[in-house]
Order: structure tokens, then C-alpha cells, then sequence
């Protein structure tokens, strides 16, 4: 059929053939007449000879091809109804037994599977089902006639697919509403939409990852902090790491566990906003800004406290509530506040908020000034690490508002260490800091 193919398409006829089957595209009814009447008159000049009962003729713009619906006036792929009432049948049947042959469960994925064109983010919900099919044959010996029950994860997975099977998939055009550049270095990451640009470090734990992840996670935290506002759109992602590449546009993997994780919380924040993700490939040449970006950490704005001095104060003063000066890489409480976006920050920039819960405190030496103001200002209660340096003008006030007698630490080279690198400070050696419980209601 190739050399049939290759004839239409010199003549500037627009087909899909596969094996015996052709469909005939044209931008107009009177195009798509001629499409098909001179597709059938090569045919049978060839010797073929058509089946008339089972071939539509008639140029329309809702077609079955290939056991799908093609709908090109809402520009969308569906099923048809008795392929969907049937695919409900299969699962329903799977799921009222308490075992299965994993022989039975492959042919349940394979018709899953097959319907993937047609139902808007089927994909992502099929690798789960892959995963449990390839546990159960290696247990098994690979043995397809061996029992198996079904995982809770995989029985609301195919509740997933009774519920989405009737859902349409839209035929994308390149109308993106968003393109985020993404990169990932060992060290940090970055991201642009154009207009705005985002960076970060890694932490000790998260640098350990293969780069691989890091890219992955570097287009979750793009996404979250780009495009949280976004919603019924389609984003391009423009990456240069074609494994992370792979796994975006593919939903998901069965290779490697810790990718596959991922990517599924990818697709399921995009699904809830219905969004849908492509990734195209980039060179990294040309990937100047989320590179630079990637490699952009200013350790000397990230000075983490060693963890047993924190100790120390917290067993003093208590524990606190919310870090009011952190990242994600050196924040000692759970909740935090940033002093740039972050998809776990309760919010960005410590100043514009009100200081209701008891705090901790490490403020930027240049900011205690203001920090102390605010704590007045809003009657605040909680925990401020400051240097001791009694001949500077904010002392007075800090003495004022502090309760009790304040915790001095070091001088110690280990006291603050940058998050990202574990370089020491380079003032640590002189520098001698104290912890104190302050009240803006004393003063």
C-alpha cells in the first residue's frame, strides 16, 4: 500500500492508511467527494476490490476509523458507545472477583490500553496497572495462569476508567497558553516563563537524587510556581533532558519506580486543573536562561543554624510554630515563610503577613532592625537568633523586648553552614549569636 499512498498524496490528496483501511481528509465537503472518488478508482484500477457495506463514502465529519470516533467539529477522539458499555463490563467483572489470572488482568490492560486515544489522560492510568502485572509475573515465575488479587490502587484506578471512559480526548493544536524553560544542575535548579524567572538549591538529600529526577522535579516546581494561576490550557515545556522528556509526555514509566512516582504527580495536579502538559526537546545550548538559572545559588543568603544549636532553643523556649526566614532547604518548622516563591510556603516575604503564631526568627543581619519593629508593631510572641552585637543601634529595643535571660552560642566554625553546599561562614570563627524569647508587648 505504500506505492498506493505515495500516489495520493502527489496528486495533494490527504489519507490515513492503515493496512486496509483509508480515511480521506480534506478542509471541505466538495475536496473530501474528490478525495474519495479518486481514491476508489486507483484502488480498483489495481485489481483491489472495495467492501461498499462497510465503507462510508460520504463525506462527514463524525467518522468511525480504526474503532474510534473522529469528531471534527468538537475536534475530539471518543469511543464508540458499545466499545465503552463493554470496557465497563471487563472491569466490573475484574473487580467482583476476589482473584484473577494475571493472564486475564494483562488482556483487562491491553483493552485499557487500546482505548488510551480516546479518553483524556488514560495513559497516566494505566502504568499502575502495568506495574502490579509485572510484580505478579516475576512472583509468579511468569506464569500468566497464576491467581493474583487486585491492589486498593489499582481497584480505584480502574474506578478511575468506569468513571473517565465516556470523556473524550481533544485533538491538540499548538496553541499553548504557557512555555516553561526548565533546568536542573546538581546543585539548583531554574525556571522562565518569559516573564518571570525562578531559581533554587537543592538540599543535602534532594542532591543525591540521579539528574534525571532533578529535571523531572525542577518542571513540578516550575509548574506549581509558574502556572498555579492556570487552568483548561495546554502548557509547553521546553527541557533538554530527553529521559524526563520521555516520562512527561508518556504519563508515567515502568522502569524506573521513582521517575514514574513523579510524573504522576505531575499529570494528577495537571488533571485536576485540566491541563494538559507536552514537553518538547530543547538543546541545551539554547537553553541559556533556565540554565544559568539552574547554576544561579547565592550561598551567602542561606546560613542554616546547626541543627543542635536549634535543639538547644527549642528545649529552652519551646517549639515553635513557623519559620518566618527560611527556604525550603533550611527552615526549621514545617511551616515557613520565603523570601521567594516556593510551592510549600505558607507565603513570600515574612513582612507581609501578621506574626500571630509563636515564631522563629533568623532574620538577614540587615533586616533586624525591622524585624524587631514588626514585632512591636504586631504585639508579636516567639524566638529571634541575632548576633551579639551590643553597639548596634537595635540592641536597646531587642533588650526591651526580650523575656528572660537570652541563649549565647559560639563562636564556632560549625554554627551556621549554607544548606546547599555545607559550606562554612566565613565570620563563624568570631561570631558569636544569641536566642532570645521576645514579646511585643513588653516594650
Amino acid at each position: 500500500m505504500k506505492v498506493v499512498v505515495q500516489n495520493l498524496r502527489a496528486r495533494g490528496f490527504t489519507s490515513v492508511i492503515y493496512l486496509d483501511d483509508i480515511l480521506c481528509i480534506e478542509n471541505s465537503f466538495e475536496e473530501c467527494q474528490r478525495n474519495v472518488q479518486e481514491t476508489k478508482e486507483l484502488l480498483k484500477s489495481l485489481g483491489f476490490i472495495i467492501n461498499e457495506e462497510k465503507s462510508d463514502v460520504m463525506p462527514m465529519q463524525r467518522v468511525k476509523y480504526l474503532g474510534f470516533i473522529i469528531d471534527t467539529i468538537n475536534y475530539r477522539v471518543e469511543l464508540p458507545l458499545e466499545k465503552k458499555n463493554n470496557i465497563i463490563s471487563l472491569i466490573n467483572t475484574c473487580l467482583k472477583l476476589d482473584n484473577i489470572t494475571i493472564r486475564k488482568f494483562a488482556q483487562l490492560i491491553g483493552k485499557l490500553v487500546s482505548c488510551c486515544l480516546a479518553v483524556e489522560y488514560a495513559w497516566l492510568h494505566t502504568k499502575e496497572l502495568e506495574k502490579e502485572k509485572i510484580f505478579h509475573l516475576c512472583f509468579n515465575n511468569y506464569d500468566f495462569d497464576r491467581l493474583m488479587t487486585l491492589s486498593p490502587l489499582v481497584k480505584r484506578e480502574l474506578e478511575w476508567w468506569k468513571k473517565n471512559i465516556h470523556r473524550a480526548h481533544y485533538i491538540k493544536d499548538d496553541n499553548f497558553q504557557l512555555t516553561i524553560h526548565t533546568d536542573a544542575s546538581l546543585t539548583g535548579w531554574g525556571a522562565t516563563d518569559g516573564m518571570r524567572q525562578i531559581y533554587g538549591h537543592w538540599s543535602p538529600e534532594e542532591s543525591q537524587y540521579h539528574i534525571n529526577f532533578l529535571e523531572l522535579l525542577t518542571v513540578e516546581i516550575a509548574l506549581k510556581e509558574l502556572a498555579s494561576h492556570i487552568r483548561d490550557s495546554q502548557i509547553l515545556i521546553r527541557i533538554d533532558n530527553t529521559t524526563a522528556l520521555s516520562y512527561l509526555n508518556k504519563m508515567g514509566g515502568v522502569r524506573s519506580d521513582k521517575l514514574n512516582k513523579l510524573s504522576r504527580r505531575i499529570w494528577q495536579w495537571a488533571e485536576e486543573k485540566n491541563i494538559i502538559l507536552f514537553a518538547s526537546y530543547i538543546p541545551s545550548e539554547k537553553n541559556i536562561v533556565a540554565d544559568r538559572l539552574s547554576r544561579m545559588v547565592k550561598t551567602d543568603i542561606e546560613w542554616e543554624l546547626k541543627q543542635s544549636y536549634f535543639n538547644t532553643i527549642v528545649n529552652t523556649f519551646g517549639y515553635p510554630k513557623i519559620d518566618l526566614f527560611a527556604s525550603a532547604n533550611n527552615r526549621k518548622c514545617s511551616n515557613f515563610i520565603s523570601w521567594k516563591p516556593h510551592r510549600e510556603a505558607l507565603a513570600i516575604d515574612a513582612f507581609t503577613i501578621r506574626w500571630e503564631s509563636f515564631f522563629y526568627a533568623f532574620p538577614p543581619f540587615s533586616l533586624i532592625t525591622k524585624t524587631l519593629s514588626k514585632i512591636k508593631r504586631d504585639r508579636a510572641y516567639g524566638i529571634i537568633v541575632v548576633p551579639l552585637w551590643r553597639n548596634q543601634p537595635w540592641f536597646p529595643l531587642l533588650d526591651k523586648l526580650t523575656i528572660g535571660k537570652p541563649l549565647i552560642m559560639g563562636p564556632d566554625i560549625n554554627m551556621l553552614l549554607s544548606p546547599c553546599r555545607k559550606l562554612r561562614h566565613p565570620s563563624a570563627k568570631h561570631l558569636t549569636l544569641i536566642a532570645c524569647k521576645v514579646s511585643g508587648t513588653r516594650s
